[in-house]
């Protein structure tokens, strides 16, 4: 007499993948033992279907599909602990407490179902979303605060002259210049000046930008422009004058 094994729901399957997982051994050694149980007749196709399944490249891989017969079949050549792994398994698809990855389905997409793995794609989500506004809130700040700057301090060495130490020009103006308002003095003069006044006192020198920017903030009523000197145009300070008498009239 022959004793079939029976399960409590027929159309309950188990995927080879599962039971690699589940044992710890590589799936293509179980796909090859579940070929091996066909050769010899104790398995049947009744018992089993050959299907893929997308890994997580996106590649088909072979999986089968395996009834309740079939399963115990196969781990009856496993060690017992790897049987009871497989058993417990069976017998919490047979109460609805875990699903099977099914071939015709996405393993990929399976996986994603998991309610850990939904939440915390949901998280990352939200994450982004917000990283993104705080992303566009900062670049809007940051082009605010360049206007207010050029606004306030014009473009340039210029902008940043409110962090600078303009006491250097300041002793310069005080000790070699006159602040009138009919003259002015060309800027080659005035820095020629300056560089004299620095290498004679030991004071802290200065690029000529930096020079006039530092003097443009120390002397708010100077003014800058151009005259015609010997045919050339030439750049001149108005307002401001050469103790030493180099300044010029303004016509």
């Amino acid at each position: 007499m022959n004793n079939e094994i029976i399960s409590i729901h027929p159309n309950t399957r188990m995927t080879s993948l599962e039971i690699a997982e589940l044992t710890n051994k590589n799936h293509f050694d179980v796909l090859r033992d579940i070929r091996s149980l066909t050769d010899q007749e104790a398995i049947n196709e009744s018992n089993f279907a050959a299907v893929d399944y997308k890994d997580k490249k996106g590649e088909l891989r072979p999986m089968y599909q395996l009834d309740f017969q079939a399963t115990m079949v196969l781990i009856t050549g496993y060690d017992a602990k790897r049987r009871a792994l497989v058993i417990d398994r069976w017998q919490k698809l047979e109460r609805g407490e875990v699903k099977s990855f099914y071939g015709s389905r996405d393993l990929h997409d399976q996986l994603l179902e998991t309610p850990v793995i939904n939440n915390l794609i949901g998280t990352m989500a939200d994450l982004m979303v917000t990283v993104g506004k705080l992303a566009a809130h900062q670049d809007r700040l940051g082009e605010a605060v360049s206007r207010e700057s050029r606004r306030a301090h014009g473009s340039g060495a210029g902008c940043f002259i409110r962090f600078m130490d303009t006491s250097n020009v300041q002793a310069f103006v005080d000790h070699c210049c006159q602040i009138e308002s009919g003259k002015f003095t060309t800027k080659a003069a005035l820095y020629e000046a300056f560089s004299r006044y620095c290498r004679e006192t030991a004071a802290s020198f200065d690029s000529k930008p930096n020079f006039f920017a530092k003097l443009y903030r120390c002397l708010p009523q100077v003014s800058q422009g151009r005259v015609i000197l010997k045919g050339a145009r030439t750049p001149i300070v108005t307002g401001l004058a050469l103790a030493d008498g180099g300044g010029k009239e303004v016509h």
